[in-house]
């Protein structure tokens, strides 16, 4: 049995063309292509779901100002569902949250456990 764990479409596109059975997809992906018909959601079957978990990082080089930082960030976390659709479907998000280094934990202890770093 292959088992495969995808972060893009592009790489979900190369499993499939290799009957690849098993794969782990982000939600948000999953969703995208069974709303696009690029997958056949009756060929695929969901069989665990993650609890939530932070993902999407976003940083700003060493460069960038601090203000410039705070602008960004107050841009993105006063985006609203309904008034700001086309933006965060865009993002593949809901809405934005600011995060801490310890939130990030389990997901260094899963890559860790996994060796891949």
């Amino acid at each position: 049995m292959q088992i495969a764990a995808l972060a893009s479409v592009q790489q979900l596109l190369i499993a499939l063309s290799f009957r690849t059975l098993v794969f782990f997809l982000d939600a948000t992906v999953f969703d995208f292509l069974i709303k696009g018909g690029q997958l056949d959601s009756t060929k695929v079957r969901v069989f665990y779901t993650s609890k939530p978990y932070l993902d999407y990082v976003y940083v700003a080089r060493k460069d960038v100002s601090e203000s410039e930082r705070e602008r960004f960030v107050r841009a993105l976390l006063a985006l609203r569902p309904r008034k700001d659709d086309p933006v965060l479907r865009s993002l593949r998000a809901d809405k934005f949250v600011t995060a801490n280094d310890q939130e990030y934990t389990v997901t260094r202890q899963i890559a860790n456990e996994l060796n891949m770093f």
